[in-house]
């Protein structure tokens, strides 16, 4: 986009200056349409067709900053995040990691959602998530979520007897229960 700034000036008439002035507007016109409904297409007008944003680098230093009473939605490392107010706390809101039957993504006001299957071997089975691929929670696993697999005349009682950020303890009555688990945390 060219636009000739500073038009007209103290010395010139608009008549001078209308082909540059009217080429501003077209220019601007035309750049405004670019994900926008056009000026006057009707009750929709200027309001986005969709939105595209440019990377911002990959880092949390490379996240914009923010004053009281503003946010940010942007993209990082081609996620994109939300900001919060007076450079607040960053939460990614897209993106996901999958490794086979185990992943994670986060979900909105900075919690986040992890997913699996683990095999068991004894009465008690482990799942620490950065053992299959995952990252651990900031603060603490809040729930899980479990089901043991199909089985036949088997009484299981399965519970969870312990969480922590890290990892969650699936004890059962019978050995070698696997089970298809989420979790979801902070």
């Amino acid at each position: 986009m060219t636009v000739t700034t500073g038009i007209p000036t103290a010395s010139q008439s608009l008549g001078e200056t209308q082909g540059l002035i009217q080429t501003n507007f077209t220019e601007m016109t035309d750049h405004f349409a670019v994900n926008h409904v056009g000026y006057n297409d009707g009750a929709d007008a200027g309001k986005h067709n969709f939105l595209t944003m440019p990377n911002q680098g990959t880092l949390p230093a490379d996240a914009p900053t923010t004053l009281a009473d503003e946010g940010a939605l942007y993209v990082l490392g081609n996620n994109l995040l939300f900001r919060e107010q007076s450079d607040g706390t960053q939460q990614q809101i897209s993106g996901s990691v999958v490794d086979g039957a185990n992943g994670e993504c986060p979900l909105f006001g900075g919690f986040s959602l992890k997913w699996g299957f683990v095999s068991g071997a004894g009465t008690t089975v482990t799942v620490t998530y950065t053992g299959i691929g995952l990252t651990a929670f900031g603060t603490n696993t809040y729930s899980v979520t479990f089901a043991p697999t199909t089985l036949t005349g088997v009484t299981v009682n399965p519970r969870i007897s312990a969480k922590s950020k890290t990892s969650f303890t699936i004890t059962s009555t019978n050995a070698g229960i696997s089970h298809y688990w989420m979790a979801i945390g902070k």
